[in-house]
């Protein structure tokens, strides 16, 4: 074996751009292998997103300065700050997971009192479009961890029963009740005939209407049904 070896390896020498050529693809190998594992590691990566507008304001997380972008960090808590003059600074804690990408999404409110800074710079409107798309997302889920009947919200009923001799037409929505953000269970009725039937579906999706203060509302046909701001 090791004779072998040792007459390949005079070969070799003795053709210098076939040993030249064998060493750059030793290279070209080293190089493919380094750039996986650099791939694979920068996908599991911790990294934070920035998104702020005024995309000019200053981005202080912990002690380093950041602009809008995708960028590595330790894992941690940091202490935010983003100032911009003409607008509320904003402070924060940022807690950063190992192997996640964290959003810092900010929208800075205009204080200055002067001519709306969002309607006179249009690329700043359409960050804080996103920023706000985000944070309506953001809320969307928090409450519907807290509260998983929202899967099942809104529900918009019209149905006959016994060969069209019974018909149901009713709403069935949540409308917040503050801060808190608890929630009344809401049905309104065209028909005067659903309650029992909402509630029903209500437990029919595995939920106990019991569980839920619910206010019902009797808006016959020729009614206006009211406007619902929150789960509709």
């Amino acid at each position: 074996m090791k004779s072998a070896f040792k007459n390949f390896i005079k070969k070799l020498k003795s053709k210098p751009l076939v040993l030249a050529g064998v060493c750059f693809a030793i290279f070209v190998v080293i190089v493919v292998i380094l750039a996986i594992i650099q791939g694979a590691l920068n996908k599991s990566a911790t990294q934070l997103e920035v998104l702020v507008t005024p995309s000019d304001a200053s981005i202080m997380v912990g002690d380093v300065h950041y602009k809008n972008g995708t960028h590595n960090i330790k894992p941690g808590e940091y202490k935010v700050q983003i100032t911009r003059e003409g607008f509320d600074h904003y402070e924060g804690i940022l807690a950063v997971e190992s192997g996640e990408v964290t959003k810092l999404y900010v929208l800075l409110e205009q204080s200055d009192g002067g001519i709306d800074y969002y309607e006179t710079h249009p690329d700043e409107a359409m960050i804080a479009n996103t920023i706000g798309g985000y944070e309506a997302s953001q809320r969307q889920t928090e409450a519907l961890e807290k509260h998983p009947i929202f899967s099942i919200l809104p529900y918009y009923c019209t149905k006959y029963e016994d060969n069209y001799a019974v018909y149901y037409e009713y709403k069935l929505y949540y409308k917040m009740t503050g801060d808190d953000r608890d929630i009344i269970i809401m049905i309104d009725d065209a028909a005067g005939n659903g309650r029992e039937d909402a509630l029903q579906y209500i437990r029919d999706n595995g939920f106990n209407p019991d569980d839920y203060q619910i206010e019902y509302n009797y808006y016959p046909y020729q009614e206006q049904w009211p406007s619902v701001p929150d789960g509709y």
